[in-house]
């Protein structure tokens, strides 16, 4: 696969390469060159690291799915789109409360309550 090449004063570059000599990954500048940004402001701005929870994970895979087949199937229906993330919305509430749930169950077996 050729490396990709962005024009900069009338020549070209390796997007890659300039990545790597700042110290991003490549993947990252490309993916914000793709949103809009311009490649100084791609090379420049640092990268936001977040911290790794599985709710919060598994939020944005459920958001991106739902975003996916809502865009895929119905554009235009926005009605449609925040009906189903009200829902997912639901479904995470509804997990986490049951967990709570069993882990106060399970505080107070233990305890002798």
């Amino acid at each position: 696969m050729a490396a990709k090449k962005k024009k900069v004063d009338s020549s070209k570059v390796n997007v890659s390469q300039l990545a790597k000599e700042k110290g991003i990954d490549p993947s990252i500048v490309h993916n914000r060159l793709h949103r809009g940004w311009d490649l100084e402001q791609a090379l420049n701005k640092p990268v936001r690291h977040r911290k790794s929870k599985g709710s919060s994970t598994a939020k944005a895979k459920t958001t991106q799915v739902v975003d996916r087949t809502v865009n895929e199937t119905q554009p235009d229906c926005a009605e449609a789109r925040v009906f189903i993330k009200e829902k997912a919305h639901r479904a995470r509430v509804a997990s986490v409360l049951a967990v709570t749930a069993v882990v106060l169950l399970l505080s107070f077996v233990l305890n002798g309550q």
